[in-house]
């Protein structure tokens, strides 16, 4: 969801080349990470830390090219990244804990996992590092009524 908000924004603001060409960039550091895991001991890790890699360059350089066509302060945009970040990271390790502990064998551990990362990230949008979070919420709930 984090990507997908500034590509939106390019969007709005006409800046399809530029969207294209951040687009273009990742898709070949993305190709690059995936031919050099492929030249190795491969494993689905080793793809999947490919991906992440490549949408981190792709948030940098949202972040970088788009946020200041955007007439948006770059340090409210960064707040709320890395609050989005917390809570998916809390809900993420939570979920990772319990497949982790009950290998991941069976339906139970996938659906015990799933409750533990959203209830993990339920509690982690209550932090007070999340308020950002949670005063978005309620302007867009407040837009919608």
């Amino acid at each position: 969801m984090l990507l997908h908000l500034p590509a939106v924004a390019a969007e709005a603001r006409g800046l399809i080349k530029l969207k294209f060409r951040i687009q273009a960039l990742v898709l070949v550091v993305f190709l690059g990470l995936v031919a050099a895991v492929a030249a190795g001991p491969s494993n689905l890790k080793w793809f999947g830390a490919a991906w992440v890699a490549a949408e981190l360059v792709r948030l940098t350089l949202y972040l970088v090219f788009v946020v200041p066509e955007l007439d948006v302060p770059r340090w409210a945009v960064l707040r709320r990244f890395l609050s989005s970040g917390l809570i998916a990271s809390l809900g993420a390790l939570a979920a990772w804990l319990v497949v982790r502990r009950w290998e991941g064998d069976s339906f139970l551990a996938l659906l015990f996992a799933g409750f533990a990362g959203f209830s993990a990230g339920g509690i982690a949008l209550m932090l007070p590092t999340s308020r950002v979070i949670r005063q978005d919420i309620r302007d867009v709930v407040s837009r919608i009524r």
